[in-house]
């Protein structure tokens, strides 16, 4: 328990992304702080995340959170199974449900949330390739 509790401190200190997003890798969690409350969450719920400006948007099972943050950052703090989809988005490519072409040029994926989200030539592939 020792060895859990000394893991959770040290990794929620130095995953810090913005000052209201923590993450473990260790625990597999993450943690929202918002003015009264935290939010704890599996990292493997985590369906997408949604950049709005200066902030970024966590889709997960629990209401969505609009918190600071960029995806350039964020992106470097969560697991190998977490992609750029698209210049405003990150995935869990663990909740992709599908992928459908819109024309000859562009696809989208639909997560298991039924959200529809662009993504690109370079990403697709990137999928494409953990099943090779």
């Amino acid at each position: 328990i020792s060895h859990n509790r000394d893991c959770f401190l040290k990794n929620m200190e130095d995953k810090k992304v913005g000052k209201n997003l923590e993450i473990s890798k260790c625990l597999n969690i993450f943690m929202i702080r918002n003015k009264e409350t935290q939010i704890f969450c599996k990292i493997d719920e985590i369906i997408c995340i949604k950049s709005e400006g200066n902030y970024i948007r966590i889709y997960h099972p629990k209401p969505s959170c609009l918190i600071m943050g960029s995806l350039k950052e964020t992106i470097t703090r969560l697991p190998d199974y977490f992609i750029i989809s698209h210049k405003s988005y990150i995935v869990n490519i663990k909740r992709i449900s599908m992928c459908n072409r819109i024309s000859s040029h562009k696809f989208r994926i639909i997560m298991d949330n039924k959200k529809n989200i662009p993504i690109s030539k370079s990403a697709l592939s990137k999928i494409n390739d953990l099943f090779i």
